[in-house]
């Protein structure tokens, strides 16, 4: 295994550590909140539940002391009896303590005690208690305290031991519902983790394509250059002019990687804002007309003139400098892979397409085909095809991914035909009244 291959390995198997411990953070995280959440939603309800209950039970005993009928009476604002008549069963005991301190029972409701020290220790100890109303859970009852006119206290004792049994069995069900979620909630969050970190690991998968293809491209030129020093520092007493062959190899090759790492940047910079926040008015016709002027001396020099035709003038909106540097890329695309002594075209139009109005830019040109297999890699990064290779054209790789780039921040789309010696890139910009 090579250094290259065994650094390739341990970037990817650091990369996979990353995304491992990312998910389990995210699952932990994902899990924690929706456990809390949960926790803090039944807590809240067990506590309004027990409020509600206290409402109730309170309003017994004070229907007690009134000394109304307990066992059966209308509560106007219990819990879904609005207007109907409700049948209590809550255990409630109403003892008289007179003045001379001796007690009496005046109303038993379904109350049992062990004994009359029972009785007398219970109400001791709410004559002990400074409060009208409480709780004593020692015998888990609640009390409300009242005062007659004759002086002797009304004390209103309720079990509420079917209060918390419920209360209890309403907290076993939450718990029950926590552990579960605990259980499976880590496996659904396991799941979505896969899908939220999707983008991440395509974006990490780019940047390190990315990386590996600069280092590839770049070592070309630097090898060029590196051995045309090599070739001048053999020769130290030499004139300029004597290695003037070198020099211009390492300024053509400085020239090749300036441009390589303007396009770089450029890439970079479409594609880190996928879509363009503020749009702008563009007369697309000037625009093109303006390239095609600035083309038309390169043009001659080829060999292959560009014939500039549109039926009307057209405007959209996108940014403008980015459509004239797409118009520039797909012209100087033509002009390399065009045949010789044969015309470049250049046509913008309002057509109807797959039944929506729209508005084309189409490059075409004469030369040999674009094989079908090759027509949807054109537009990656450094991607050259067979004509690249085979004709020796000097370039980057990179002007077809950034007119694509282009096309996406802008709205617009952008297909390639090629058949019969007839290559044509079209550009559909969205028709918009303007």
């Amino acid at each position: 295994m090579t250094l290259s291959s065994k650094q390739q390995t341990k970037h990817n198997t650091t990369q996979k550590l990353a995304l491992k411990r990312l998910r389990r953070r995210f699952i932990l995280l994902a899990t924690s909140i929706v456990t809390l959440s949960l926790l803090l939603a039944f807590a809240l309800h067990l506590l309004i539940y027990w409020q509600q209950q206290s409402r109730i039970a309170y309003q017994t005993l004070e229907l007690a002391l009134a000394k109304d009928t307990i066992s059966r009476r209308v509560i106007p604002d219990w819990p879904g009896t609005k207007g109907q008549e409700q049948r209590l069963h809550l255990p409630t005991l109403i003892v008289s303590v007179n003045p001379d301190h001796s007690l009496g029972i005046v109303k038993n409701e379904n109350f049992s005690f062990e004994s009359v020290n029972s009785l007398t220790n219970l109400v001791n100890t709410v004559l002990d208690n400074n409060r009208d109303r409480g709780l004593l859970w020692k015998w888990r009852l609640r009390f409300l305290r009242t005062k007659e006119a004759s002086g002797a206290l009304q004390l209103g004792f309720l079990d509420m031991s079917n209060e918390l049994s419920a209360l209890a069995t309403q907290a076993k069900s939450y718990l029950l519902v926590i552990l579960i979620v605990v259980i499976i909630f880590p496996m659904i969050a396991y799941l979505l983790s896969q899908r939220m970190l999707r983008p991440i690991i395509v974006g990490w998968q780019k940047q390190r394509d990315f990386v590996e293809m600069v280092s590839h491209e770049l070592k070309t030129p630097l090898s060029v250059i590196s051995a045309d020093l090599d070739v001048v520092q053999q020769s130290p007493l030499s004139t300029i002019k004597d290695n003037s062959k070198w020099l211009d190899g390492i300024r053509q090759e400085l020239r090749v990687m300036n441009t390589m790492l303007n396009q770089m940047l450029d890439l970079a910079r479409l594609e880190d804002q996928p879509r363009i926040s503020e749009k702008e008015v563009v007369d697309l016709t000037k625009l093109a007309d303006d390239v095609v002027s600035d083309l038309e001396s390169l043009a001659f020099e080829h060999g292959k003139p560009i014939a500039y035709t549109y039926d009307t003038n057209h405007q959209i909106r996108a940014n403008s400098a980015e459509i004239r540097q797409l118009i520039l890329i797909l012209l100087d695309n033509a002009l390399k892979f065009g045949d010789k002594r044969q015309m470049i075209n250049l046509d913008i139009r309002r057509e109807l397409l797959e039944g929506q109005e729209a508005i084309t830019l189409t490059v075409s040109n004469r030369g040999e085909a674009i094989p079908a297999k090759e027509r949807d890699l054109i537009f990656q990064r450094f991607y050259r095809g067979s004509q690249h290779r085979q004709k020796g054209i000097a370039g980057s790789g990179l002007g077809l991914a950034i007119a694509k780039a282009i096309t996406d921040r802008n709205l617009a789309e952008i297909n390639v035909y090629s058949d019969d010696n007839m290559t044509k890139f079209q550009v559909v910009f969205p028709y918009h009244e303007i």
